[in-house]
């Protein structure tokens, strides 16, 4: 093949790249999904397993999927991960009961483990076309266009959601299904990202590293309890403002959340320059967890307008926190650091989404998410202790 043909559809790779990023987000169900889970199964503990089982997939299935992909090719993978997000949400679409949820939910956590050869592929296009300075601004040109397809998506089911719920699930087939056609016209590039043959030897060294070093340790835990509370608590909060709204309206304030949490990150350097990284992420994480506390306590209309301080909150923090891991992690090891930390939060999640739908039985919607906020301001004190002055 000449290689201008080549670089041609290389570059076609990026785009669509961006594309399939947009389409792989569009779930204009993901407002209501709790909803719909427990409408089904009348428990909330069985709709948030499904969640939990999800996160589960990314710790059992993201390194075997690594290995196949590079023995296999990262184009084939990425091709049955979209495929897989689609049988996912086709399976949920159609669901009576908890077989085809269980089922959706393997798919759908199989696709988000392959997710990252998605990555891998743009990395490897743009290596072949010397263009490897640019990975990192496409990458994250890449989630901002995801975060713009959340929240259209997120304004979308306000129309499905006031003709059912069900409704909602159903029409999010229609971009997935767009997202795995465009996958098929990917090309493999022509040598793949270098493999680690040694990657438990360095998965070793890396664990000895975050043992001995208070700081990185602390982030690591840190942020993985606040991840794990944190989002299945969002994942759950439909259930409880459910009483204060209207169903359809969730997912405007889903949208507008969205937009603070922009907001927050753009101006994150202001705050850092004003009080400093190190500070200005403990305040962010816990201004976060008061903002919930206060909104869940609230138990009002107005909870909804208090909870979106905590996006804010979370975008300002976020950037500051990753750049104080990356600032701890020597550039041999961030990766591995990166991977392991991700493994962690997807199993605090599954453990914490499963503990908010075991309280919510118990008792209500109230006590799960009130129990999840407090107790996700113990990782306010994992920051604060691993962030302090020797």
């Amino acid at each position: 093949m000449p290689q201008n043909t080549l670089h041609r559809q290389l570059n076609r790779n990026l785009n669509l790249y961006l594309s399939q990023g947009f389409l792989s987000w569009f779930i204009i169900s993901w407002p209501i999904e709790i909803l719909y889970f427990a409408q089904i199964l009348e428990s909330y503990t069985l709709a948030m397993s499904l969640f939990a089982l999800q996160n589960l997939c990314l710790v059992f299935f993201e390194l075997p999927l690594n290995w196949l992909a590079d023995k296999y090719g990262r184009k084939n993978l990425c091709i049955l991960g979209a495929l897989s997000l689609f049988l996912g949400y086709l399976c949920y679409s159609f669901a009576g009961g908890y077989f085809l949820l269980f089922l959706g939910a393997i798919f759908c956590g199989i696709s988000r483990s392959l997710h990252v050869n998605t990555d891998a592929l743009i990395h490897s296009s743009l290596q072949y076309m010397n263009r490897l300075q640019e990975y990192e601004y496409i990458r994250a040109k890449c989630q901002k266009i995801m975060q713009i397809g959340l929240g259209i998506a997120a304004l979308v089911s306000i129309c499905a959601v006031m003709y059912s719920l069900r409704l909602a699930v159903q029409i999010t087939l229609i971009p997935l299904a767009l997202s795995f056609v465009l996958s098929l016209f990917l090309i493999e590039a022509p040598f793949p990202q270098p493999r680690n043959d040694n990657f438990f030897i360095h998965l070793k060294m890396v664990l000895k590293y975050i043992q001995g070093n208070r700081r990185l340790s602390g982030l690591a835990l840190g942020e993985s309890l606040r991840y794990g509370l944190n989002e299945a608590a969002f994942d759950f909060n439909a259930a409880f403002f459910k009483q204060f709204v209207p169903v359809w309206s969730l997912g405007i304030f889903r949208a507008l959340g969205l937009v603070l949490e922009h907001i927050g990150s753009r101006l994150s350097s202001m705050f850092s320059a004003q009080w400093g990284i190190s500070k200005t992420t403990i305040r962010g994480a816990f201004a976060d967890s008061i903002i919930n506390i206060v909104a869940v306590l609230m138990s009002s209309f107005w909870s909804l307008f208090v909870r979106l301080g905590a996006p804010f909150c979370s975008g300002v923090r976020e950037p500051l926190q990753n750049a104080l891991i990356k600032e701890e992690s020597p550039d041999r090891t961030h990766e591995i650091i990166i991977s392991l930390m991700s493994l962690g939060k997807s199993l605090i999640y599954a453990l914490c989404a499963l503990f908010i739908g075991v309280v919510a039985d118990l008792s209500n919607p109230y006590w799960a998410l009130l129990s999840a906020y407090v107790l996700c301001l113990l990782s306010n004190w994992l920051y604060q202790e691993s962030l302090k002055e020797e």
